[in-house]
C-alpha cells in the first residue's frame, strides 16, 4: 500500500512535469505542417500519360490504397501534391521516403533540387503565389514493394531550423550513447578485477542500452544507413537489455536471500523474455507489454529492500524512476515535440544512478570484509593465545618450583646474609615471571602506531614467549638492523609461522624435529625439516580456512599474508627446500 501511494503521487508529479515541460518545448520546435492541403498516390494503367497532359486526365485517376504495394507492372503510380491557396511565396522542402520518381511538374524557373537527409529523401522548390501552380505531379519510379511515405511539406526555414534541432539532438544523443558505453566498459573491467556478477550484468545491459538508443535515437537513418533498420536486431537489443536488466536486479538486491517469492516472478520474467527470444518474430509475450510491467516490478522488488534497510536500494529506485518515467514521456512527446527525447535523459539517469549505486554496495562489501579481517586478527590471537598461556605456566613452572624451595630453606638459615641472598635469588625470580607477563601483555596490545625496533630482539622475545616440548628452534642471526614499523605484527606474524611449522612437525612424526630462524636484515626465513607443502597447496596455502592439518583453524597463515602485505607494505612467500617448507618475510 505504501508503494502504490508513492507510485501514484510519483505518477502524478511526473504527468505535471511532462505538460509544463512540453508546453515550453512546443514554442522551441513549433513545425509548419498546414501549407499542404491534399497529398494523394494516383493509379492508372494508361501509358500515354505525360507531365504535358496529366492535368487532363486528373478525372480518369485511381486513387491507391496507401497500405497496398505498388509493384504491379501493368500500371504507372503518380503523386499528386496540393498546396494551401493560402500559402506565401517562400523556398519550401518536401520529405518522403521508400520511393523515388523521374519525371515531375515544376517549372524550371522554381528551382527544384533533390537531396537526401537523415535518411529520408527531399526536394526543395520555390513558390511564388500568383505566378505557380498549386498543383504538382510526380511520377513514381517502378518499385518492387512498398509504397511512399509523405512526411509533409514545410517552409525552408522551418527545415533549416528541423536540421539545427536535429544537429542538437545527434549531438546529446552521441553523447549519451558514449556514457552508457563507457559506464558498460568500467563495469566490465570491474568485474575482471572483482568477479562480482553485478558488474558483469549491468556492462552487459548497458552494451546492449546503447543499441537499443542507437536505434531508437534514429542514428542509423542520420548516417543514411538504411541497412542496419533491419527490425529483428532493434527487438533483440531490446530482449537482451530485459534479459540483463533482470539478472542485475536479482543479483544487486539480492532478492533470492532476502525476497524469495519476488525472485521466483522475476524468473518468471527470464524463462518468459527467454521464450520470446526463441519463438522471434512472434513476441507474443511482448506485445502484451510484458516488458514495461518489468520495469515497474523493479522498482516494487526496489522499494521493499529499501525498507529492509539495505541503502544502495534508494539510488537503483532513483535509476529505475527515471527509466519509468521516461517511458511514460516517450508517447507523449513523440506527439508533441520533435527533437526532445525522454528516453536519452531516463536512461542517462539510470546508468548514472546504477553505477553509483554498484559503487556503493562495493564500498558496503568492503567495510564488511575489514570488519571480517578484524575478528579474524581477533580470532587468530584467540587461537595462538592458549598455546602462549600454556608456554607461560611451563616458564612459570620452574620458578615456582624454586621459589618454594627457597621458603622452605629460608626458615633454617640463622646466617643474615646467607638469607639476604636467597631473599634476593627469590626476588630475581618474581622478576622474571613479572617480565614473562609484561612480554604477554605487550605482545597482545594492538600497533598504535610504527615504531623502530630491532629485528633480532624482538624474534628474541618471541622465543622467549614460546616452548615447544622436543622440538630444537634455532635462531641465525647473519645481521640484523633496526626498521620502522609495526613491531607487535612482526612478532604476531613471527609466533604464527613458527606454530605452523610446530603443528607441520607433529602431524608427520618427524624424528629429530628442527625449526630454524634466519635473520639477515630486513629478510627473515622460518624453515623447517616436515617434509614441505604438496605443490596443489602452495599457491592455496594463505587462502582462508584452508588448512591440511586436523587441529588448525586455517587463518594464521592467511592473517599474516594480510598482515605482512597490507599492513606492514612487505612481502611473505612461500616455497620448499629439501628437507621442508620455508616462509620468507621481507619488510
Amino acid at each position: 500500500s505504501h508503494f502504490l501511494l508513492i507510485f501514484f503521487c510519483y505518477s502524478m508529479l511526473m504527468k505535471t512535469f511532462i505538460l509544463i515541460l512540453s508546453f515550453f518545448l512546443s514554442g522551441l520546435f513549433a513545425d509548419d505542417m498546414s501549407i499542404v492541403k491534399d497529398i494523394a498516390i494516383l493509379k492508372t494503367v494508361d501509358k500515354n500519360i505525360t507531365i504535358a497532359n496529366i492535368k487532363s486526365y486528373d478525372a480518369l485517376f485511381q486513387t491507391a490504397d496507401e497500405n497496398a504495394t505498388l509493384h504491379d507492372e501493368n500500371s504507372t503510380y503518380w503523386v499528386r501534391v496540393t498546396l494551401d491557396k493560402e500559402l506565401k511565396s517562400d523556398m519550401y522542402v518536401i520529405s518522403y521516403g521508400l520511393a523515388d520518381f523521374d519525371l515531375d511538374s515544376f517549372t524550371p524557373v522554381q528551382g527544384m533540387y533533390k537531396f537526401d537527409f537523415h535518411g529520408t529523401h527531399h526536394f526543395s522548390f520555390s513558390y511564388k503565389k500568383g505566378r505557380d501552380a498549386s498543383v504538382y505531379y510526380v511520377r513514381l519510379l517502378p518499385l518492387t514493394k512498398g509504397y511512399p511515405t509523405y512526411l509533409g511539406v514545410v517552409s525552408a526555414k522551418n527545415f533549416y531550423k528541423r536540421i539545427d534541432g536535429m544537429a542538437l539532438y545527434l549531438l546529446i544523443a552521441g553523447l549519451v550513447l558514449g556514457l552508457i558505453l563507457m559506464t558498460a566498459i568500467y563495469n566490465g573491467a570491474l568485474y575482471y578485477f572483482n568477479r562480482q556478477k553485478s558488474f558483469l550484468y549491468y556492462a552487459l545491459m548497458q552494451v546492449f542500452m546503447v543499441g537499443v538508443l542507437f536505434y531508437h535515437t534514429g542514428v542509423p537513418y542520420a548516417l543514411s544507413k538504411v541497412a542496419f533498420l533491419h527490425p529483428n536486431i532493434y527487438e533483440y537489443f531490446s530482449l537482451f537489455t530485459a534479459f540483463f536488466a533482470v539478472l542485475f536486479a536479482r543479483n544487486f538486491l539480492e532478492t533470492k536471500r532476502y525476497l524469495p517469492s519476488y525472485d521466483k516472478v522475476l524468473q518468471l520474467f527470464l524463462l518468459l523474455i527467454v521464450l520470446d527470444m526463441l519463438y522471434y518474430p512472434m513476441p507474443v509475450i511482448g506485445h502484451y507489454g510484458l516488458y514495461s510491467f518489468t520495469t515497474a516490478y523493479f522498482l516494487v522488488v526496489g522499494f521493499l529492500r529499501m525498507r529492509q534497510g539495505y541503502k544502495p536500494a534508494r539510488l537503483f529506485l532513483i535509476g529505475w524512476m527515471a527509466m519509468v518515467g521516461a517511458i511514460m514521456m516517450l508517447e507523449y512527446f513523440d506527439k508533441h515535440i520533435s527533437y526532445f527525447d525522454p528516453m536519452l535523459l531516463g536512461s542517462t539517469i539510470e546508468a548514472v544512478m546504477l553505477a553509483i549505486a554498484l559503487a556503493y554496495k562495493v564500498r558496503l562489501i568492503q567495510h564488511e570484509k575489514e570488519r571480517q579481517k578484524e575478528l579474524m586478527i581477533h580470532q587468530s590471537k584467540l587461537a595462538s593465545m592458549g598455546e602462549m598461556i600454556g608456554n607461560i605456566a611451563h616458564q612459570w613452572r620452574q620458578p615456582l618450583t624454586h621459589l618454594s624451595y627457597i621458603f622452605m630453606n629460608i626458615e633454617e638459615i640463622d646466617d643474615k646474609k646467607q638469607r639476604q641472598a636467597k631473599v634476593a635469588e627469590g626476588t630475581k625470580q618474581l622478576e622474571f615471571m613479572s617480565q614473562t607477563i609484561d612480554d604477554f601483555r605487550d605482545f597482545y596490545a594492538p600497533d598504535r602506531k610504527k615504531e623502530y625496533f630491532s629485528i633480532a630482539h624482538e624474534s628474541e622475545q618471541v622465543l622467549k614467549l614460546i616452548y615447544f616440548k622436543a622440538i630444537d628452534i634455532q635462531l641465525d642471526l647473519k645481521e640484523d638492523v633496526k626498521i620502522l614499523n609495526y613491531k607487535n605484527a612482526y612478532k604476531q606474524v613471527l609466533i604464527n609461522l613458527i606454530s605452523n611449522a610446530k603443528e607441520a612437525l607433529i602431524e608427520n612424526h618427524i624424528q629429530n624435529p628442527v625449526i630454524r630462524i634466519v635473520i639477515d636484515k630486513n629478510k627473515i626465513s622460518v624453515s623447517d625439516n616436515a617434509g614441505g607443502i604438496k605443490e596443489e597447496n602452495l599457491k592455496k596455502i594463505f587462502e582462508p580456512y584452508f588448512t591440511t592439518k586436523q587441529k588448525s583453524s586455517g587463518i594464521g597463515l592467511y592473517m599474516s599474508k594480510i598482515l605482512v602485505e597490507k599492513n606492514m607494505q612487505g612481502t611473505l612467500r612461500v616455497g620448499n627446500t629439501k628437507e621442508g617448507a620455508v616462509f620468507s618475510i621481507e619488510l
